[in-house]
This record gives C-alpha cells, sequence and structure tokens, in this order.
C-alpha cells in the first residue's frame, strides 16, 4: 500500500490493499511454519486440541488467501474471521481491518485496527493500523462494531399489569324478619290489644259502680217516698262487676303475652349479650301492668 492515502469517504473507502495483504499471509505462514519445529520442544505443554485448531486456522488462512487473489473479498473476509477465531493470532486483526475497509464497512474495520494496536504491542504493521484509523476515525468514529463478537440484546422485562382489585365479598346479613321475631312482634301487638280492652272494660266496670253507688244513696236520701232498688239497677250493677272480671282477665293476658313476645324477642337477639334491658312489673288492684325496654 502506498503512503499517500487520502481521508476515507466513498471510492477511498475500498481501495485494494493487494500487496499489504499478501505480505501478511506470507508472514503469518512463516510464522507457522516456526511454531511447528518447536513442536517437539514444546510437546508437553501443547494438547491434540490446540494443535487441530491452528492447523484448522491455518488451512483457514491459505484459503483467505486464495478468495482474495481471486477477487472474492466478502469471501476472505468469512475465512479470514474463521481463522482469527481458531488462532487468536493478534496479525489476523490488522487483515481483518484491511477487508472490511475495502468492503465499505467502516465500523467493523476500525474496530479492527483498534484491537490490532492493542493486542500487538509490538506489532510490524501498527504504524500502517495507526494511519488507518486516523482516516477512518473522522468517519465512523462514533459507529465503532465488533465484528468477532456476539451480539447481545438487552431486553427490558415487560410491565406487569396492574393488579386487579381483590373485591371481598361480605356475608349477607341475618335477614331481621325471622319466625321467632314474627311471633313475638305478634305476641307483643296482641298484648297491646288485650291491654286496650282491658282499659275499656275497667273504665266501663268502674263507670257503673259509681253510678250503683249515687243510685244507692239517693235511696237511702229519699226514704219511703224514693223509688227501690229495681231491676235495672241490679242489671247495671252485674254488668259492671262482669266488666271489672273481663277487664282483670284480659289484663292477665296481656302481661302473658308481652313476656311471651319479649323472651322471643330476646331469644332470636344475635347480639343479645351486649344489648342492656329493663323490665318493670306492675300490679295494681283490678290491673297488672309490665315495661320492658330493650334494643331489637
Amino acid at each position: 500500500m502506498d503512503g499517500t492515502r487520502k481521508p476515507v469517504s466513498g471510492e477511498a473507502m475500498v481501495r485494494t490493499s493487494t500487496r499489504l495483504f499478501v505480505g501478511i499471509f506470507v508472514a503469518l505462514r512463516s510464522a507457522s511454519a516456526l511454531g511447528q519445529t518447536a513442536a517437539p520442544s514444546a510437546a508437553a505443554e501443547s494438547s491434540a486440541e490446540a494443535a487441530d485448531s491452528q492447523a484448522l486456522a491455518s488451512k483457514a488462512f491459505d484459503e483467505a488467501a486464495a478468495s482474495y487473489e481471486r477477487g472474492d473479498v466478502a469471501g476472505a473476509l468469512g475465512l479470514m474471521e474463521r481463522a482469527y477465531e481458531l488462532s487468536h493470532r493478534p496479525e489476523l486483526l490488522f487483515n481483518l481491518g484491511e477487508l472490511q475497509r475495502e468492503l465499505g464497512r467502516c465500523p467493523a474495520a476500525l474496530h479492527s485496527y483498534q484491537q490490532y494496536l492493542a493486542q500487538a504491542a509490538e506489532g510490524k504493521m501498527r504504524g500502517e493500523a495507526e494511519h488507518e484509523l486516523s482516516l477512518l476515525e473522522p468517519v465512523c468514529g462514533a459507529e465503532v462494531a465488533a465484528p468477532t463478537q456476539p451480539v447481545v440484546l438487552q431486553v427490558s422485562p415487560r410491565a406487569e399489569a396492574p393488579a386487579a382489585p381483590v373485591v371481598q365479598l361480605q356475608p349477607s346479613a341475618t335477614p331481621y324478619w325471622t319466625p321467632s321475631r314474627k311471633v313475638g312482634w305478634a305476641a307483643l301487638g296482641a298484648a297491646a290489644l288485650a291491654g286496650a280492652g282491658a282499659a275499656y272494660l275497667a273504665i266501663e266496670a268502674a263507670d257503673a259502680e259509681r253510678t250503683t253507688e249515687r243510685r244507692v244513696a239517693q235511696i237511702q236520701a229519699g226514704g219511703t217516698t224514693a223509688p227501690g232498688y229495681g231491676d235495672a239497677d241490679r242489671s247495671r250493677e252485674a254488668a259492671g262487676q262482669r266488666d271489672a272480671h273481663w277487664a282483670q282477665v284480659l289484663s292477665v293476658g296481656a302481661v302473658g303475652l308481652a313476656a311471651a313476645g319479649i323472651i322471643l324477642l330476646v331469644v332470636d337477639s344475635p347480639h343479645a349479650e351486649n344489648r342492656a334491658a329493663s323490665v318493670s312489673l306492675g300490679c295494681a288492684p283490678g290491673s297488672l301492668s309490665a315495661a320492658y325496654s330493650r334494643s331489637f
């Protein structure tokens, strides 16, 4: 290659490097021959697998040279990459850079030259590699690629969908109108009616008693001229006594019904232990009374 290269752009990226490339092949073949000569003295440090890899690398190297001489630059690049993968000789990195540059693969060539300079501290082509870098960096310095390294794709994990809200179903409350409560409230209603009937009959009995007392007073005040105590008076007195009797019966019945109803409501209450209650009973001549307070 001549030393008057121009900045890489357009056709300058694909200028030929046949003389330099072939020269490198000759040098590597010589180095390979030296390695084979020294093999017996280093046999203890080498393995059969390493020897096979070197043989395959040398074969790929020769095939790359032949492809390049035929004008198949792309084929030569593939074989040269194969030779580097098997031998990892730093000189091959320079050849890779030359082939990649000739094919117009600027970032890849830039990377190969940089790797050559990093690995071949005393390489004979360092001056050429540095010159190529000075030409390539202004063109593709920000697009360095690594052709011999696998590309690892970083896939960000897919965001999880927000969890659906959990709806907690509460068990349905026990219906209020249970059979016991129905009977209990019915008993309280009957007790109220019986109490009302008892009150009415007690009023009628008291009125009949007062009328009888006035009639007796009139007879006693009138002497022999006042009319006597007749059938009407006796009938009114009997009706009053009858009303007083039934008033007592209804009062007792009302108290019994009220007590039964209250007991049913208390027993059926689901929170009976948390509810305070008060009961009061009253008894008077001709009447009974009961009072019960509690929340149901």
